[in-house]
């Protein structure tokens, strides 16, 4: 066991060496400083030890004596040895929580505009919207009566509820041939809720002379009220043979038509002679709805 030396003198006596032993590896520790303190007091004789401090942070021992004064060693510590072994990581603890969202940064400068690429293909053409114009009747099939002496239906079309609204205006346009002339003839033009002459109203009459092969009406429709009332459907002439595209009346001629019903446009002819033979030739019935 290494043995530690320290030289003491005290006032009534010589130098004397005195060695301390280091038991466990530390040079001082508390049974250490008790050995010392025991030893150091067995040798004093006439200036006694009064007590010993030993300084841990800087390994001074300092001995005060019965007469005031004292005495401090050097640093008895020895040298600072090897640094262990690092230990192992402890695991990672939690994640903290998130912190708040700082502030947003201003917005940089845009960018340059790119190249335009290249342009696609073209869409299909959607539907045709709907017309302010629709066809109501449109019709050059011939249709010949021979030896008909009585009122008799040619031809009758259906104008279904709804399709007439106030403001809207109807343009009939209908011709018809003969082809013998032993007599004069007859044609007529009727509106009325079912194809039939029963309770009709006529919009156009026409007494054909006995050399006439060809003729041809019109007849124009305001509607101004759609159930039939007031001032109802207007006309220029109604039973009148004159035709209505350049002509004039004394007053404005008023059909009781309800067009929140069906209605049928229906055109009738007779001849005054059995052996006449008489061709309804065509029609053309437009419907022009207020714009």
């Amino acid at each position: 066991m290494e043995q530690l030396k320290y030289k003491f003198s005290f006032n009534n006596t010589e130098q004397r060496d005195y060695s301390f032993p280091d038991r466990d590896g530390r040079i001082l520790d508390s049974q250490d400083l008790k050995d010392i303190q025991e030893l150091i007091e067995s040798i004093s004789t006439i200036n006694s030890i009064d007590h010993v401090e030993y300084n841990e942070s800087n390994g001074i021992l300092t001995i005060f004596f019965t007469d005031g004064s004292t005495y401090a060693t050097t640093d008895l510590r020895g040298p600072t040895g090897p640094t262990g072994a690092t230990g192992a990581t402890g695991p990672t603890g939690p994640t903290g929580a998130t912190g708040a969202t700082g502030p947003t940064g201003p917005t940089g400068p845009t960018g340059a505009t790119g190249a335009t690429g290249p342009t696609g293909p073209t869409g299909a053409t959607g539907a045709t919207g709907p017309s302010n114009v629709v066809i109501i009747a449109c019709n050059t099939t011939d249709v010949t009566l021979t030896g008909t002496t009585s009122n008799t239906i040619a031809y009758y079309k259906k104008i279904a509820s709804g399709t007439v609204g106030v403001g809207d205006i109807i343009e009939i346009i209908y011709r018809f041939r003969k082809v013998t002339s032993n007599a004069i003839g007859f044609s007529r033009l009727y509106i009325n809720s079912s194809p039939s002459l029963s309770g009709a109203l006529e919009i156009n009459k026409f007494d054909y002379q006995t050399a006439s092969k060809l003729w041809q009406f019109s007849r124009r429709l305001f509607v101004k009220v759609l159930n039939g009332t007031g001032l109802a459907t207007e006309m220029l002439h109604i039973t009148s043979s004159n035709d209505d595209l350049i002509s004039s009346a004394t007053s404005p001629a008023t059909l009781a038509v309800d067009w929140t019903v069906d209605q049928y446009l229906i055109i009738a002819v007779a001849a005054q002679s059995a052996s006449d033979q008489v061709t309804f030739s065509g029609i053309l019935a437009t419907l022009n709805k207020t714009v």
